[in-house]
């Protein structure tokens, strides 16, 4: 069996429900391809939280079989829990970069307005 063959083995069809929380590579009908994807349940979620529809996924394979596969080194548990951690400062520092100087516009404008109103 050469390897083209044992990846294609590995996706299921969106019809077969995959474990829950064991991380997933998803590949949509419009080409797109997401990972690390987790199935709660219910639901399939991106890292960042935010869902991911059903219906535009195509195929999907569990991410450590895939990385098997193409002889890739998996990741643990800690080392992901810590990037995803990373990840999210990251992205709360991003965020308090833009809503700190947006907030000064704002709690300046309406100071301006206040003085306006008791001149």
């Amino acid at each position: 069996m050469n390897n083209f063959t044992q990846i294609s083995q590995l996706f299921s069809d969106i019809d077969k429900k995959p474990e829950t929380d064991k991380p997933l590579i998803v590949f949509c009908y419009d080409q797109t391809v997401f990972s690390p994807v987790l199935y709660c349940g219910q639901h399939f979620h991106l890292n960042d939280d935010s869902g991911l529809k059903e219906i535009s996924i195509h195929k999907w394979a569990y991410l450590d079989d895939f990385y098997k596969c193409l002889g890739i080194p998996e990741i643990d548990a800690e080392q992901y829990a810590s990037i995803k951690e990373k990840l999210k400062q990251e992205r709360q520092e991003e965020i308090g970069k833009v809503a700190i100087p947006i907030l000064g516009s704002i709690l300046m404008e309406i100071g301006r307005e206040k003085y306006k109103q008791n001149n």
